[in-house]
Formats: C-alpha cells, sequence, structure tokens
C-alpha cells in the first residue's frame, strides 16, 4: 500500500462494550496528511471504501467448534 499511497492510518474499531478490546481495524489510505484526531466524524462521502467479507479466522474457528461438538 506504501508504494501507491503516501499516507497509510491503522485505526482500531470499538465494536464492544468492553473498550479495552479491539476487534477490527479500519485501515485508511490517502494521499493527502489526514486529521484523524476525531475519528468519529470521518466524511467518508466521496471516498472508494473496500471491504473485506473474506475471514478466514471466522471460517477456522466454526469447523473447529463443528469438530469439538460432534
Amino acid at each position: 500500500m506504501k508504494k501507491v499511497f503516501k499516507y497509510i492510518y491503522v485505526v482500531p474499531c470499538d465494536t464492544t462494550i468492553d473498550s479495552d478490546f479491539f476487534q477490527n481495524n479500519m485501515v485508511i489510505a490517502s494521499d493527502q496528511k489526514l486529521d484523524l484526531k476525531n475519528t468519529y466524524d470521518l466524511n467518508l462521502k466521496d471516498a472508494i471504501i473496500l471491504t473485506d467479507d473474506y475471514s478466514p479466522v471466522d471460517s477456522l474457528v466454526d469447523s473447529t467448534i463443528a469438530l469439538v461438538t460432534k
């Protein structure tokens, strides 16, 4: 990503009630320096958003649970 974008930011996303535990991260890549002091106010209106719906860890956990609960 550093070969394409000048600035790369990794922002932890608090997705749980326990604020000491972060489950997801948001990766933001930009050609301009961004002010990320308040990531809740990000204006993503004109942004291209790419998601990763494939989660190998989730499928591994599911298959392991299936084996254990047989």
